[in-house]
């Protein structure tokens, strides 16, 4: 009977191992595509993917605040109001 108790600890141990490594390549990926997002639509699809696994918390308002004004991607004119748009209501949650 001990010897079943060990072998399910050591599967949980391993279950939760692999699941941490699972986050860890997610948020890898998340960050290659952070670096590598240089234009709206693709910093937008982003923020939506944050929202999807995380939800709409302030990391990420405060991350989509950032993004946005530590390196805005030029928008056409007639666009621009989208930018500001967006910004005002992922503050607001």
């Amino acid at each position: 009977m001990h010897g079943c108790t060990d072998d399910t600890l050591t599967s949980l141990t391993s279950i939760e191992t692999f699941i941490e490594e699972i986050h860890e390549m997610n948020h890898a990926i998340l960050r290659e595509e952070e670096d590598a997002a240089t234009e709206f639509p693709s910093i937008l699809r982003l923020l939506i993917k944050k929202i999807n696994i995380t939800g709409n918390n302030p990391l990420i308002r405060q991350w989509w605040y950032d993004v946005m004004t530590s390196r805005p991607p030029s928008l056409p004119k007639n666009e621009e109001t989208y930018r500001e748009e967006i910004l005002d209501r992922v503050e607001e949650g």
